[in-house]
């Protein structure tokens, strides 16, 4: 890993979240014909999760992993312009029957931004028209999940149906139980992130050592069932350069299973019981993906 692919990787990351964020923002400033369309949309119903092969009983839904990317592209927004945060959860994807079981927004190194300011209401008020829940991407470091989180509670969102994913790139215990206490999940989901660190790359890089220290003292705060953990990993990656993926599997080539062989194991060293890491990997994504 060199500082050449951390650019290449930073710069197309931004581009893509920029591309991504414009799809939200279309649907804030929807048409009145659009608009009235939200109205009419058939609330998801409690207890049932959308997946790729159809909704099911969230009582099913076994150990989960909330925040992982089967593959990494920005194709096909542009074709379900404007409607896109609204139109799919109730259509489905793209002329197909599958429909989506989260929402995502993000915020990067810009901050919120005017647009991005949009993008966060538009996921808002999707997700109180549908009762799909929000994940977002964060920039921890600069405390990015309080700005997102105080445009959600100006939108009338409910903390418990969001996400504030990347929170582990921070260690500052002020800022996740805070936000954990406000009734957010704590998305400690970018466990394979801190590998590079093990790697030599990305100078000051919390370690997934780290990282995982840090959901140890959420859940000595009594703050369990505001975590959730995962790895946010691909199976293919299209918004970097070439050969991109290759350096990412010699980065990392446990893969998605980073947290079972890895982080898991090392939270029980550290004192975590089975039933806690139960309630992180089974019970908090049922409840929040099952909308109880």
């Amino acid at each position: 890993m060199t500082n050449d692919w951390e650019h290449i990787m930073m710069t197309t990351r931004r581009e893509f979240l920029t591309q991504a964020a414009g799809a939200s923002v279309a649907a804030a400033a929807a048409s009145p014909a659009v608009a009235q369309s939200i109205t009419r949309l058939a609330r998801r119903t409690p207890g049932v999760v959308q997946t790729v092969q159809g909704p099911i009983d969230a009582s099913k839904l076994g150990f989960t992993l909330p925040h992982e990317h089967i593959f990494a592209s920005s194709a096909g927004f542009m074709q379900t312009w404007p409607e896109f945060f609204v139109l799919e959860i109730e259509r489905g994807i793209e002329g197909t029957d599958i429909k989506p079981g989260v929402i995502k927004v993000a915020t990067d190194r810009e901050g919120v931004t005017p647009f991005v300011d949009k993008a966060l209401r538009a996921a808002a008020r999707a997700s109180k028209a549908t009762g799909a829940p929000v994940t977002t991407h964060t920039l921890a470091a600069e405390r990015v999940g309080e700005k997102q989180a105080a445009i959600f509670e100006a939108e009338g969102l409910n903390a418990a149906r969001v996400c504030l994913g990347h929170s582990d790139d921070t260690d500052d215990m002020t800022y996740l139980t805070g936000l954990a206490k406000r009734g957010y999940t704590i998305g400690m989901d970018h466990m394979t992130w801190g590998a590079r660190a093990a790697s030599g790359a990305g100078a000051g890089i919390l370690s997934w050592r780290q990282r995982a220290q840090s959901v140890k003292k959420l859940v000595d705060a009594g703050l369990t069932d505001r975590i959730f953990l995962s790895n946010d990993w691909y199976f293919g990656i299209s918004i970097a350069g070439a050969g991109a993926m290759e350096a990412l599997e010699k980065m990392n080539p446990d893969g998605m299973l980073f947290s079972i062989r890895k982080t898991i194991p090392y939270l029980k060293q550290l004192g975590v019981t089975d039933q806690a890491i139960r309630t992180i990997t089974v019970e908090n994504p049922r409840r929040f993906f099952g909308g109880f």
